[in-house]
């Protein structure tokens, strides 16, 4: 990460810049907290192993502690943006439901999920009602491991039952250590997405792990729809009249762009290293399946690049910006170049995560047979 913290330094450093970095990266700072009750810590524990897709432990935690109660915050340390809390237990005799909603302090957190091994109890339940009044996104999870076919008659009881015990619209999902996951962690990842407002959104979406085909394409689509608002702060740089100033600012920024996609994807170093051990492969092995040239960015590729799309027309935009009349036509050239350039490289970098991705699961599977 050494190079984008000095590309960012640069962006920073020039008049004007700044701005627009700001205006086409506006959820660098958004962070998405997810909190996780229940009784089992084991349990929790697994279920956050998922969410930071981490073997072990999960990350070392931030410790917040309040009289006789204690949460535990777990941040992927390569992705800060999704952050992950574990609360103490709501079934001690330390910490009654009613008690617990104001201890924990749930108005901090963007969504809460209560966590059970069989059923749901009363303290749960009580719980539910306390976190929905505050309107809080509230899902359900068991974590079992019955057979597939009893699973949905599961889930539809699990609902029926929390209705009559007064909690509005439950939704429940049905987690399985074994993998089993038809009702179960993707569903839950798809419905909490779609519940968060659309910044929140799209850093979850971006945070989630490269560990499911579906996830690369949410990844894909989520950043090809906010492309344009990079192509547009180029060609708002094109625009201004300053020798040497627009064309180059534009290289910075582009390059730290591409630098935080390939992070998306996982296809920088610790990124695969970090797959490489949880699959069971060898980095080597996924690192000869990456082909896009974007994955080494560099200024000196992404003015190449730039170049070849863009032909004659680029060199003639740095001429037209010190011209008055000019400076909207440099601007032009410069969206639709730098737009194009993009778009190519989000479709590289996605084709080689899933492709990554698949030789990740071969192995994996070849394990699970052996």
């Amino acid at each position: 990460m050494t190079g984008l913290t000095e590309f960012k330094s640069l962006i920073d450093s020039v008049p004007g810049i700044l701005t627009m970095h700001k205006f086409f990266m506006p959820f660098d700072k958004v962070t998405v907290n997810i909190a996780v009750a229940g009784v089992s810590d084991k349990d929790k524990s697994s279920l956050i192993h998922k969410f930071l897709h981490q073997q072990g432990s999960p990350a070392a935690p931030t410790r917040e502690s309040n009289a006789t109660m204690e949460c535990k915050m777990h941040r992927d340390p390569n992705n800060e943006a999704l952050c992950v809390w574990d609360l103490c237990g709501t079934g001690t005799s330390d910490s009654q439901a009613t008690k617990y909603l104001e201890r924990m302090k749930f108005d901090r957190y963007d969504c809460v999920i209560i966590l059970s091994d069989k059923t749901f109890k009363d303290h749960d339940v009580v719980l539910a009602k306390g976190i929905q009044s505050k309107g809080k996104a509230l899902y359900f999870v068991l974590w079992m491991d019955d057979p597939i076919e009893t699973l949905e008659n599961k889930q539809k009881g699990c609902i029926d039952d929390l209705m009559k015990k007064g909690i509005v619209c439950p939704k429940v999902f049905l987690i399985s250590p074994s993998g089993n996951d038809q009702f179960g962690f993707e569903k839950l990842l798809e419905v909490l997405a779609g519940d968060l407002p659309p910044p929140k959104r799209r850093a979850f979406v971006l945070a989630l792990p490269n560990i499911i085909s579906l996830n690369i394409e949410k990844k894909k689509l989520a950043i090809l729809n906010e492309i344009w608002r990079v192509a547009s702060a180029s060609a708002a740089v094109a625009m201004v009249p300053v020798p040497g100033v627009g064309f180059a600012c534009d290289i910075s920024l582009l390059v730290m762009v591409l630098f935080d996609y390939c992070r998306r994807f996982g296809l920088d170093s610790a990124s695969i290293k970090r797959l490489a051990k949880t699959m069971g492969n060898k980095p080597e092995e996924l690192q000869a399946v990456i082909t896009s040239k974007f994955v080494a960015v560099s200024p000196s590729l992404v003015a190449s690049v730039l170049a070849k799309i863009a032909g004659k027309k680029i060199i003639m935009s740095n001429i037209l910006k010190f011209f008055p009349l000019g400076c909207l036509a440099a601007a032009t050239l410069s969206f639709s170049a730098t737009y194009a350039m993009l778009k190519m490289a989000v479709e590289e970098m996605a084709t080689d995560a899933e492709r990554m991705l698949g030789i990740a699961l071969t192995v994996d599977e070849r394990k699970s047979v052996d």
